[in-house]
């Protein structure tokens, strides 16, 4: 191969003018094949999609359309429960006097002479929130002393959308009992979050969501927008303090404050701070689970079956309220939790792994709570692909 060294040598040699030097040399160059568009392994390899990568962007340009979509659903069967719930008003409200005769006699027939209001009893079509009739059947038979009220208040759920005469039975209920006991605090739970008397009741709910009761801390922290159901912050420094008060409580001793985390992220994301409901989340997920297939301690089965319950309600968090690339990876790494652990096995052998033996580790699969939850990671990665659908 000719070089630019050689042909200079030559050319001098000879004694060429550096005119002709110069333009020998360009020929030369110009007959050099090109090595534009030459990718090395290395290149590629870099310029290649990792799998994780190729997720995260199908995620984040689907996950807002997704969760609108569910918000959307629980919206319009909001509505339709709401729709429904009217329309049994005024049907009922056609035979009130033969309704009331009708469930006096079925009372009659209980073993406890009593209407119950247990889950799927008969009794519960009186549930309505929305209906007036109802509100004053159930008031008759309940001065009849014919219903055991711990029953009404399955009506929680739908509390903000009660009528006003549901709200004067469920006042007078309160008055008899106890202050402070436990079926006075779940009235108050109910009438706080129907808006009646609040502000007699928001001293005690705070006091019992500081012992991790999450029900009254959401309902501090939240309010319900009538028209969809959603919930919306209470914005007040009040309730920014006793959101702090409850993420520095210890997860360590009392797994039950779990909840009232989770609370607090939601509250923290609604208020865009991002980097704590995300901090929140990191210390659930630093909470290790004792009870493995063998073991016989219902204790430990028990405090578990808590562990999993935050983590999955943590991962479901992360995933369709968060909603950035970095939720995106700790769900995905949890889903991919045995594949990690045999590629570190690789890493560490031999001498890593029998350190890790000696320091008792174990896989996150023998654990029964441990494998539900790469279950369920496992099912929020694979709903990805059909984001595009």
């Amino acid at each position: 191969m000719i070089t630019s060294k050689t042909l200079c040598a030559t050319l001098l040699a000879t004694s060429l003018p550096f005119s002709s030097l110069r333009m020998a040399h360009a020929q030369i160059t110009l007959r050099v094949p090109p090595t534009k568009g030459i990718v090395t392994p290395s290149q590629k390899a870099a310029t290649t999609p990792s799998p994780f990568d190729s997720l995260a962007a199908k995620y984040l340009s689907g996950i807002d359309r997704v969760t609108k979509e569910r918000q959307n659903l629980l919206l319009v069967r909001y509505k339709s429960e709401r729709d429904e719930a009217q329309k049994l008003d005024s049907e009922m409200a056609a035979k009130e006097s033969q309704i009331l005769v009708d469930w006096r006699a079925e009372a009659a027939k209980r073993p406890e002479k009593k209407l119950l209001f247990l889950r799927d009893s008969p009794e519960q079509e009186l549930l309505n929130p929305f209906s007036v009739t109802a509100a004053r059947i159930v008031t008759s038979l309940n001065d009849e002393g014919l219903i055991n009220p711990s029953g009404l208040y399955r009506l929680f759920h739908n509390a903000e959308s009660l009528s006003p005469q549901w709200l004067n039975l469920f006042k007078k209920l309160q008055e008899g009992y106890p202050k402070n006991s436990e079926e006075w605090d779940i009235g108050a739970e109910l009438l706080f979050k129907a808006n009646a008397d609040r502000e007699k009741y928001k001293g005690r709910l705070t006091t019992l969501a500081e012992q991790g009761n999450a029900t009254a801390l959401q309902l501090l922290l939240f309010g319900i927008d009538e028209e969809t159901g959603e919930k919306t912050p209470v914005i007040s420094p009040e309730n920014f303090l006793l959101m702090r008060r409850i993420t520095a409580k210890s997860l360590a001793s009392n797994i039950v404050f779990y909840a009232s985390k989770l609370v607090c992220a939601q509250y923290a994301l609604l208020l865009r701070d991002y980097s704590l409901a995300q901090a929140i989340c990191d210390e659930i997920y630093n909470l290790n689970y004792v009870s493995q297939d063998d073991s016989e301690s219902e204790t430990d089965s028990d405090k578990d079956m808590l562990v999993f319950d935050a983590k999955r309600k943590s991962l479901e968090f992360l995933f369709y309220e968060v909603k950035n690339e970095k939720a995106l990876k700790t769900v995905y790494d949890r889903s991919r939790i045995v594949q990690i652990e045999s590629e570190l096995h690789e890493a560490v052998l031999p001498q890593g792994l029998a350190s890790m033996t000696a320091q008792n580790w174990m896989s996150y699969s023998a654990y029964p709570t441990g494998r539900l939850e790469i279950d369920f990671a496992q099912t929020l990665i694979a709903s990805v692909q059909n984001f595009s659908k």
